[in-house]
């Protein structure tokens, strides 16, 4: 069942990884359980859970000690330029993990400094 999960791990390598890099956040190995996979992005009391489950859109849960929201969530509240339109994504199981995460890495980039004080 890994393997359906690889593009999407390859993926979230590809997109989120700037909050390795430029962030200092942990990143946990992949938990697989099917039909899901997700990825933690730690940094302190913040996590970044990113959800797939084969064949949707992935998605991403952020916490802080007892408090959840999802990304998508924050994003609406605060720039809704970069709510993600999924009805007019393509119907491709790959294309859609990338189409997602590419928008929640943009959000992510030009945000998180803005975004990280709220949720911390």
């Amino acid at each position: 069942m890994e393997n359906v999960f690889s593009h999407f791990i390859d993926s979230c390598n590809f997109y989120l990884d700037f909050l390795v890099q430029k962030y200092s956040f942990s990143k946990n190995q992949p938990k697989v359980t099917p039909p899901e996979c997700s990825i933690d992005y730690q940094k302190g009391d913040v996590i970044f859970s990113v959800i797939y489950e084969y064949d949707d859109f992935p998605w991403i849960r952020v916490s802080n000690n007892s408090k959840e929201s999802s990304l998508d969530t924050l994003l609406k509240k605060r720039w809704p330029k970069y709510v993600i339109d999924r009805k007019n994504a393509s119907k491709d199981v790959n294309e859609k993990v990338d189409y997602v995460l590419k928008k929640y890495s943009d959000a992510l980039q030009e945000h998180i400094e803005e975004l990280l004080p709220k949720i911390i």
